[in-house]
């Protein structure tokens, strides 16, 4: 960028002929603090200082991406890596430059944070381009303001450049089930996805609900579902001597979902009235019993393919079941 080359102190013999109404303020005040005897300064109307031509335009600078995809959003509660370009008359700025990385808020708001902690951290960009670390606290949008400071012979001058407003995606739920699909048919011997641990959990839960005595929800044990897989590998149709609570299910392989198979449980609540274990045909409720055990607080599942067949076994930790108890 050029800048107007500082006024030559002048002799008398020229400052006689030099037209200082001509000048700009800065030029004659120059001029006047080292000719302070000439009768003109004081009373001539100079022109107005030049206004500098901005380096950067308004909104002059984008968002080339987010943890690496481009058009992509922040991820609510997660450190996410953006890398930025700002330009100049449609061409990245040129050179290495410092530049301040503010978050701001069209109401104020700031929300998140940047690498240090901060809603603002200093960093330099090379050739336009340059990166930082942001944190934001909750889902929206969030818009990132870079701060360029230009130094010249007469003046120091600050240009802000608001990247467009980013959306943030909402905080990520602690549920791991949140965004999960549903899960497939059982056909091979393995342990159980996390959609099938999800729909394990939903089935499960769904009808501890259903008992209306505010039971807690069941939470998935990888422990459990290990102990669970490895029974269901003897493809044996009876129950093992565990310490845990166990139920057992048995449908053609290929055909069926881990959801069908505790529904099966959950469906003899039909035959179940209340009474404490041990009492009535235990064979035709026990399953259900299981599932809406008070004090179970854990379950883990797994199946494997048998012959044509699928044997699907849940662990659950601590058992229930107990003789002369009701389950709720």
């Amino acid at each position: 960028m050029a800048f107007k080359p500082a006024l030559p102190l002048l002799t008398a013999a020229v400052a006689a002929a030099f037209s200082l109404s001509a000048c700009t303020e800065d030029e004659i005040a120059q001029y006047c603090a080292a000719n302070p005897t000439d009768s003109r300064c004081g009373a001539v109307q100079p022109q107005p200082n030049p206004t500098p031509a901005p380096i950067i335009t308004p909104d002059n600078a984008t968002i080339d991406s987010v943890n690496g995809a481009a058009g992509a959003a922040l991820k609510a509660g997660e450190a996410n890596t953006v890398r930025f370009t700002i330009y100049d008359d449609g061409k990245p700025l040129s050179g290495t430059r410092a530049v301040d990385v503010s978050i701001i808020q069209s109401n104020g708001n700031v929300q998140g944070t940047l690498s240090n902690g901060k809603q603002t951290l200093s960093t330099t960009i090379n050739n336009g381009s340059g990166s930082f670390v942001i944190t934001p606290a909750a889902g929206g949008k969030i818009t990132v303001r870079m701060t360029v400071t230009e130094t010249g012979d007469y003046f120091t001058r600050t240009l802000n450049v608001n990247a467009a407003a980013t959306p943030v995606d909402p905080t990520p739920s602690d549920d791991p089930c949140a965004n999960v699909g549903a899960p497939g048919k059982m056909q091979s011997t393995q342990a159980a996805t996390q959609a099938e641990k999800c729909a394990i959990l939903k089935a499960h839960n769904a009808a501890r609900a259903a008992v209306g005595k505010g039971l807690p929800n069941l939470k998935w044990s990888d422990t459990l579902a290990n102990i669970a897989l490895a029974h269901s590998k003897k493809c044996k149709f009876q129950h093992s001597d565990t310490n845990y609570g166990e139920n057992l299910w048995m449908g053609t392989s290929g055909y069926y979902t881990v959801t069908d198979g505790v529904n099966y449980w959950v469906n003899e609540k039909k035959n179940y009235n209340g009474q404490p274990i041990g009492q009535g045909n235990f064979s035709a409720y026990g399953h259900y019993t299981q599932v809406v055990w008070k004090s179970t607080t854990e379950v883990g599942c797994g199946y494997a393919k048998c012959g044509n067949n699928i044997i699907m076994t849940c662990n659950y930790n601590p058992a229930g079941n107990w003789t002369g108890q009701t389950p709720y």
